[in-house]
């Protein structure tokens, strides 16, 4: 450990200082940008899938009720048509 303290060279550690701030800057140039780039649209995706989910959810709610409306006009046709070849029977 004393070896490392008494062998400190300013040079080499102004060379590595510099060395790393341009490797800072390199990455923040292209790697940085890139992947906040791909994280924002991995974002946006989930987004848009989630409000799809949410749309789908509040239609299938709305074909819901109107199958079931649907479904009760159907049964009040049927009792119609049932009454009426009861009736017809009955004349018979």
């Amino acid at each position: 450990m004393e070896n490392l303290i008494n062998d400190f060279s300013f040079g080499l550690f102004f060379w590595q200082t510099l060395l790393f701030g341009v490797l800072l800057i390199l990455l923040r140039k292209y790697a940085w940008k890139p992947i906040l780039s791909a994280i924002n649209d991995r974002e946006q995706g989930i987004e848009d899938a989630l409000e799809a989910a949410e749309n789908a959810r509040k239609e299938m709610l709305n074909l819901k009720s109107a199958n079931e409306e649907i479904l009760k006009e159907a049964r009040a046709e049927r009792e119609v048509l049932l009454k009426d070849a009861r009736d017809i029977r009955n004349k018979m």
